[in-house]
């Protein structure tokens, strides 16, 4: 390759968040949005004690976020997720979404997985990972409208 042929290549187009990190060992299980929607809905599960969402979008956290969730981007949760676990390890379901958590390679789901992980190896049992099946998006398609579920950002 010459000279002129090394600046004029193109830089890849894709960018993988988690190039460079270790692959998860768990397979956190998914949750159906109309299960999280009656924890925040009823009133039975207290947010923050009983149950936490956790939105894991960065760049794209626009436009809807989920009543009462924390961001955590998926970009740094790898770095941090001890000191995550160190917040967090007492609630019982943690629960991670991203864009559409539409398959096992979504930030979501990769997340979850990290954060499991972590407990797993401190052997803390008192807190659980999942993913908010269909994410963001099939949380707006279901409750854009109801303002109890949905923030408008």
């Amino acid at each position: 390759m010459s000279l002129v042929d090394q600046h004029t290549t193109a830089p890849p187009t894709t960018y993988s968040w988690s190039a460079g990190l270790p692959e998860p060992c768990s397979s956190p299980e998914g949750i159906p949005a109309e299960q999280v929607e009656s924890f925040i809905k009823s009133g039975d599960k207290v947010p923050g004690k009983d149950y936490i969402v956790v939105d894991v979008r960065r760049t794209d956290f626009e436009d809807y976020a989920i009543s009462g969730a924390l961001n955590l981007p998926a970009e740094s949760f790898y770095a941090t997720r001890a000191g995550v676990v160190s917040v967090l390890f007492k609630v019982p379901l943690v629960i991670f979404h991203c864009q559409s958590c539409a398959s096992t390679k979504s930030r979501g789901q990769k997340v979850a997985a990290y954060y499991q992980d972590a407990l797993d190896e401190k052997g803390i049992k008192t807190s659980k990972a999942l993913y908010l099946e269909g994410g963001i998006k099939g949380w707006i398609q279901k409750y854009k409208e109801d303002a109890k579920l949905v923030v408008k950002l």
